[in-house]
């Protein structure tokens, strides 16, 4: 009874964190728009010159291509479900091995929502008079609303999928990171200058507290894995990789609010960016499913002559390390420090 009372709390814990960082996130957009009141894009002739000039095609474009990695992605989950699906039962935290491609799977699908609704509805806000290089300058909104959902599951595949924090771990920093997400949208919509530049920094100043919480994510998995783990350079780098992505992101965003770059430049910068982090992610995670083979093929042959039973236990303990399964201790055996996500 006691042990069925605690897996069921192992299994409400994700998604209680999931629910907060939901409602959190929904309180302060809400609060946000609310106090910025932003205008219709369709509702001023400025805003709706400078929304025909901007190449939707480009949007258009990027739609039927992410399909194709989209459609690629979840074709190679359903391929590894079926094919690894004896195994489940045999081979403890194999399910785990499912998530991170259901996460990618998602980021595409959200990633060609957003490109759909530039590129085919007349879907912004205009920016307060002043703000940019346009008169009531296009602020698209729906590229906040993808980076709402998509840069948590991010988070999440990165520091939960990769490095094996828990989720009470990640939820400061990604809160945080969707926080100022909604300040950097507000602030395009203050005639104030102290007001909107204030706004501004303090997005920065939470994007440099949530990076350096995203590196003691390093710090904890350097400590906790096992030397021999594989890819374990290449885990603790996608922390990098966000990082320096969401700070060339911050500077389109000042190019583009202090009014250097058009909404055009912004769009097109904006497009390559958000394919580009998650293709990066895409082909790391392929890379550490390949080392993460080869361990286990390489673990099978050693142990070839030895008893099944002994030939599975090595199969655990090279699987319990592995995606969205936390690593290892130094010298363990395999144990995992927590259930794999959301089972």
């Amino acid at each position: 009874r006691d042990r069925l009372a605690m897996t069921r709390n192992v299994v409400r814990s994700p998604r209680r964190e999931i629910r907060g960082w939901v409602v959190t996130t929904s309180i302060v957009a809400a609060l946000a728009h609310i106090v910025a009141s932003p205008r219709n894009c369709a509702a001023s002739a400025g805003c709706r010159a400078a929304h025909e000039e901007v190449w939707h095609a480009l949007n258009r474009y990027a739609a039927c291509a992410l399909t194709s990695a989209f459609a690629l992605e979840v074709a190679s989950l359903r391929l590894t479900y079926r094919s690894t699906k004896p195994l489940i039962g045999i081979i403890e935290g194999i399910e785990a091995t499912y998530v991170p491609s259901a996460l990618l799977s998602a980021t595409f699908l959200f990633l060609i929502l957003e490109n759909i609704c530039i590129g085919f509805l007349p879907l912004a806000h205009a920016a307060a008079p002043g703000v940019g290089l346009e008169l009531d300058r296009p602020v698209f909104t729906v590229v906040y609303l993808e980076w709402l959902v998509n840069v948590p599951i991010l988070l999440v595949l990165v520091g939960k999928c990769a490095l094996g924090r828990n989720l009470a771990e990640l939820s400061r920093p990604l809160v945080v990171t969707n926080v100022y997400i909604i300040l950097s949208w507000s602030a395009f919509f203050f005639n104030s200058l102290m007001a909107r530049w204030g706004l501004v920094l303090a997005s920065f100043v939470m994007y440099a507290w949530s990076s350096k919480e995203m590196i003691g994510w390093v710090r904890s998995f350097q400590k906790a894995a096992r030397k021999d783990l594989p890819s374990r350079e290449l885990r603790a780098n996608l922390v990098g990789l966000l990082i320096g992505s969401f700070a060339v992101y911050g500077v389109v965003y000042l190019l583009a609010i202090g009014g250097r770059i058009s909404s055009t430049h912004e769009a097109m910068a904006y497009i390559c960016l958000n394919i580009g982090v998650k293709l990066a992610l895409l082909i790391s995670f392929i890379g550490i499913r390949s080392m993460q083979l080869y361990d286990l093929v390489v673990n099978l042959l050693v142990n070839v002559d030895m008893p099944l039973d002994r030939q599975i236990a090595v199969v655990d303990s090279s699987f319990e390390s592995t995606l969205c399964a936390p690593p290892a201790p130094e010298g363990g055996t395999g144990t995992m420090m927590s259930p794999p996500l959301f089972w």
